[in-house]
């Protein structure tokens, strides 16, 4: 059933985790819009920050090692390709896919790629290469005090960022959740 598609998956991502350590010039695209070369090639770190379940509710928080590569794609237009890894730790109550509860306190680590599309003007606020630091995004289930809309330091934006592709795998104890732009495969439920 749906096993042999969780772990495709999961291996993809794990794949496209291990390139975030490669340079540019020696690996393959594995997002849509990594053409040519990146204008922002950056790591940071983040915690407190909210998981959102299928429905769109907040479900856990989160914390990951990110890499962010931004692209031109034209003269006022941008792609970013995501990747991460981290941890998150459950609030409690409904599973993110809906199909069960999962306790609070429940924890566990997570992957995942994103692609945005962006339209805007190229601003830097933070260097373009090499670490650039810890963000707290302070949330808590209902609400962020410092929301990470990490594009936003380097495009200063015309209007919201467009989700192009994502694909996230989560793994504890109690199951494993894929969700991707496709739908979800799996949950996270005791």
């Amino acid at each position: 059933m749906a096993v042999g598609r969780v772990v495709g998956v999961v291996v993809a991502l794990l794949g496209a985790l291990n390139l975030m350590a490669a340079p540019a010039s020696g690996r393959t695209a594995t997002q849509p819009c990594e053409v040519g070369r990146a204008v922002v090639d950056v790591t940071y770190r983040f915690v407190n920050e909210q998981d959102l379940a299928s429905n769109g509710e907040v479900w856990a928080l989160a914390a990951a090692v990110s890499r962010f590569r931004l692209y031109r794609t034209g003269a006022d237009t941008f792609c970013a390709a995501i990747s991460l890894a981290g941890t998150f730790e459950a609030f409690g109550g409904p599973s993110p896919a809906g199909t069960g509860e999962v306790p609070a306190g429940v924890a566990g680590r997570f992957a995942g790629i994103d692609s945005l599309r962006l339209i805007g003007t190229f601003a830097p606020t933070l260097p373009t290469h090499g670490f650039v630091g810890t963000f707290d995004a302070q949330c808590d289930r209902l609400d962020c005090q410092n929301p990470i809309r990490f594009a936003r330091n380097y495009v200063d934006v015309a209007g919201p960022p467009v989700h192009d592709t994502y694909r996230f795998a989560y793994v504890s104890t109690c199951g494993v959740w894929v969700t991707t732009n496709e739908g979800d495969i799996g949950d996270i439920a005791c």
